[in-house]
């Protein structure tokens, strides 16, 4: 039990930890590397809209395989 409990707080220490860094820009910005990919799609209408929608575009068709954007 005081194994479990130990485990547990380290654990919960760790992973508070882990979201301390606040959302700005210098915190997520491109860094040398970083590669953006954009495909160019037929569309699709999502039938639905909301909070929990669940949208799955993953089987669309590419219209232009060439399509590159560079930044």
């Amino acid at each position: 039990m005081k194994k479990q409990f130990l485990f547990l707080l380290i654990f919960s220490a760790i992973h508070s930890n882990a979201q301390t860094l606040p959302l700005t820009a210098a915190n997520n910005a491109y860094t040398a590397g970083d590669v953006v990919v954009k495909q160019q799609v037929e569309y699709k209408d999502p039938l639905t809209n909301g909070q929990g929608a669940i949208w799955d575009f993953a089987f669309l068709q590419p219209i232009n395989e060439e399509y590159e954007v560079k930044y």
